[in-house]
């Protein structure tokens, strides 16, 4: 392949990305500050201009200085502004393809094309959808799946429902709308009745300060802000439903003997391409209100996945938890659901409880927001929350570990997780035990992972030292097995 560069599209794309995502709300942020009408409007507007020009020129030489070559065997890259940088990756070091889209892209039919490596790392070109095609064809063979015979999945009002509970960006992107449609309805209304005010947001912070430091008003200003934050949680949970739609919607997974394709989106189309040999654990992931419909999700970990980008792949944003087998055998046959038959002892729910209630920095944040005011003291009234979440700790965390698999389940924020990773990628296991415990013949149970992460450690505390030995010579015994096959 001859040296070339991103498509054109690409430069216009990301200067339009920037300037509307950081510097125009940047803009809008400063002249509700200092109002439109202040003498300092038309410098802060000029400072506005100047850096969009300075983000025009320099978008363009980014563009114009990354060129690459795919080749057979390696990837060529040169990319750099103000210094130059220069790689060539090795073919055999991508582990997996995704190919992205917007609206915007899919007009020009272009798309991303992601190349995951080994070890951690992402490369990135915007191609035609014909490039991408004749690589994946020409160059990428063990990574190509077959094509997809299954109608893509079309989920249920009632699926969407539980989903708009679990994604957090939907929800701050539905409330940043539901903000905009009252700020621009308050301003149409100032109008409409000739109230409007010309105060800057400065002053009117100024004023709602005033206004606070009298005690009589406060019940009432508490009131309207508890009305005003329900009334922006239902309509940004109405407005979740066609983000939502535009987010899922055309859901494809199919799957052959060397991989899994997983494909969905409206506008901003996302394609994963994932050979089954690079996936080191399958995670099942129940938000509490989708446990109690009966419903999960599922990811996958590639190997040596890292923080940076997302983490763990979704194959499944929401399935009924007892067609979770199923879909392991069509499409991820080398995992099984375990039992789990280790869990903490009874007499250790209190410890669950009380060691996240009783967290020094919480404390600490209580006492030192009490000195500035008194109504940090509310603050308390979160312990039974905190106790809650410790018991679900308790309740939810266990442990199976055998020859094949080693399966751990926890509970993060408020939703329970159970990690099935295969017994190759486990690191190291740890015990660890108190004095105290010691009495009681119990400890914590460790697992670290193989990972990008300096560290990915997983634990299980206060399990019974009945499996103890076992556990500590899990590692060492997959080690001994492949020496006597030897």
């Amino acid at each position: 392949m001859n040296k070339r560069r991103d498509n054109l599209i690409e430069f216009l794309y990301h200067t339009y990305t920037t300037v509307k995502n950081f510097f125009l709300p940047l803009l809008a942020f400063a002249v509700s500050m200092i109002g439109e009408r202040n003498q300092y409007t038309p410098y802060v507007k000029t400072g506005f201009y100047i850096l969009v020009g300075f983000i025009i020129i320099f978008s363009f030489l980014k563009w114009y200085n990354k060129t690459y070559e795919i080749n057979q065997d390696v990837i060529k890259i040169s990319e750099g502004v103000f210094s130059k940088r220069f790689r060539d990756v090795p073919l055999n070091r991508v582990k997996s393809i995704t190919t992205s889209d917007s609206l915007l892209k899919r007009i020009f039919y272009i798309s991303n094309l992601s190349l995951e490596l080994i070890g951690g790392g992402e490369i990135r070109f915007v191609l035609t959808d014909k490039d991408i095609s004749n690589i994946k064809r020409n160059i990428f063979k063990d990574i190509k799946v077959s094509t997809m015979t299954k109608p893509a999945r079309q989920f249920g009002l009632k699926e969407y429902f539980l989903m708009s509970f679990t994604n957090r960006g939907a929800f701050l992107g539905a409330c940043s709308l539901a903000l905009t449609f009252f700020s621009f309805a308050f301003h149409q209304y100032g109008k409409f009745t000739g109230e409007e005010t010309e105060q800057s947001g400065l002053e009117s912070i100024n004023s709602l300060s005033k206004l606070i430091s009298d005690p009589s008003v406060i019940g009432t200003l508490l009131l309207i802000q508890i009305l005003f934050v329900l009334t922006v949680a239902i309509i940004a949970y109405i407005l979740m439903y066609p983000l939502l739609f535009l987010t899922y919607g055309n859901f494809h997974l199919s799957s052959n003997d060397k991989g899994i394709h997983v494909e969905y989106g409206l506008l901003n189309k996302k394609k994963f391409h994932i050979p089954k040999q690079q996936i080191r654990s399958l995670r099942i992931i129940e938000p509490i209100v989708l446990k109690w419909f009966g419903y999960a999700q599922i990811k996958v970990d590639n190997i040596g996945f890292g923080g940076n980008r997302s983490a763990a792949i979704m194959v499944s944003p929401i399935i009924r938890k007892d067609r979770v087998d199923t879909l392991l055998k069509e499409h991820l046959q080398q995992f099984q659901i375990q039992p789990l038959c280790y869990k903490p002892v009874k007499s250790s729910a209190i410890n669950y409880m009380l060691s996240r209630t009783l967290k020094l920095k919480y404390i600490l944040v209580v006492i030192v927001l009490s000195l500035l005011s008194m109504y940090a003291l509310y603050l308390t009234a979160l312990m039974p929350v905190l106790l809650f979440l410790g018991f679900l700790r308790w309740k939810y965390s266990a442990l199976n570990f055998n020859s094949d698999y080693l399966t751990v389940r926890y509970v993060k924020g408020l939703s329970v997780v159970t990690l099935i990773t295969h017994k190759k990628y486990v690191e190291t296991t740890t015990t660890v035990q108190t004095l105290f415990m010691k009495g009681k013949q119990m400890s914590h149970y460790e697992v670290a992972l193989y990972s990008e992460h300096l560290h990915e450690i997983y634990s299980v505390r206060y399990l019974s030292d009945k499996k103890k030995k076992a556990f500590l010579n899990y590692v060492l015994q997959n080690t001994l097995n492949g020496k006597r096959r030897r």
